[in-house]
């Protein structure tokens, strides 16, 4: 995909009062959050979704056109992680205990969840994050589903070298120790004893 950005000599500039009003309206969001988070008492402390409801009932000023407070997700996000950063923990350790009792699980629960953390910690790497993951999987996979002698070969893995030039090659596997090499040999070759030809 190609950019681009054509500049016009009378072109709109970004103005100073614009910018200034943009970090108000920063520090008045990350002071609502730590407010409500502040507030939470004995209740326990809210979830994102419930910060997030609570400040859109509010009529903030100067939210940007069209986007509102959307816009400004990403920076109530980083406030809320930033004040409580082992939540997603706590969550998963209280997931856990309730699958356990209830005998199954909420496979669609993790999976949003693991979604929600990949858009969060790879915004805009994705192709490259899944592509290095995928590599990562498949390296580990081979090492652990081959065994000491012939590696298996699908054209997946003809396509992964022509597009990632750039990962190294898993290193080849040692030769067999003599030790284990002489009982496989005797284990192939018949055993003279039973041979019928020779009796």
């Amino acid at each position: 995909m190609s950019v681009v950005v054509v500049c016009l000599p009378g072109a709109p500039k970004i103005s100073e009062e614009a910018v200034k009003k943009e970090e108000e309206l920063d520090k008045y969001l990350e002071t609502r959050v730590e407010e409500l988070l502040g507030n939470c008492g004995e209740a326990g402390v809210p979830d994102l979704v419930s910060v997030l409801r609570s400040i859109a009932t509010e009529n903030i000023p100067n939210l940007p056109p069209g986007g509102g407070l959307a816009s400004k997700r990403s920076v109530i996000e980083a406030v809320y992680n930033k004040l409580n950063p082992h939540r997603e923990e706590e969550g998963a350790c209280a997931g856990g205990e309730e699958e356990s009792e209830e005998g199954g699980g909420s496979t669609a629960a993790h999976l949003l969840e693991a979604l929600r953390q990949f858009r969060l910690h790879h915004r805009g790497q994705y192709h490259s994050v899944l592509e290095e993951s995928l590599a990562t999987y498949h390296l580990r996979g081979e090492s652990t589903a081959d065994g000491p002698g012939e590696g298996r070969r699908t054209s997946d893995d003809d396509r992964d070298g022509q597009q990632q030039p750039a990962s190294p090659p898993s290193p080849p596997s040692p030769p067999p120790s003599p030790a284990t090499a002489k009982p496989e040999a005797s284990k192939d070759a018949p055993a003279p004893e039973s041979d019928p030809s020779s009796d």
